[in-house]
């Protein structure tokens, strides 16, 4: 399995928005973000994904992601449960 769940912590870096902020804020995410670099596994949580697209779903679910293929294809074939780190039904 390849979701780092056993990872001793998890990293979400915020930062304000506004418009009077934007460059600024946008810098100290950046900066925070090249700092901590080091440290991460370079896992993917589905706990922090928004709209990354199929890849970065595939990657927080890892070798996982198959077989909940097979079971939304067989529970949810007509995609009615589709607000989440969306998974595409095989039918």
């Amino acid at each position: 399995m390849s979701r780092h769940i056993d990872a001793p912590c998890g990293i979400a870096i915020l930062g304000k928005w506004g418009a009077s902020l934007c460059e600024r804020q946008v810098q100290w995410v950046r900066e925070v973000a090249d700092a901590t670099q080091p440290f991460l596994t370079g896992g993917v949580s589905d706990n922090f994904l928004g709209e990354e697209g199929e890849d970065q779903v595939k990657a927080a679910y890892g070798s996982d992601y198959q077989c909940l293929v097979v079971l939304k294809g067989k529970y949810n074939p007509t995609h009615f449960f589709w607000l989440n780190q969306n998974i595409q039904p095989t039918v």
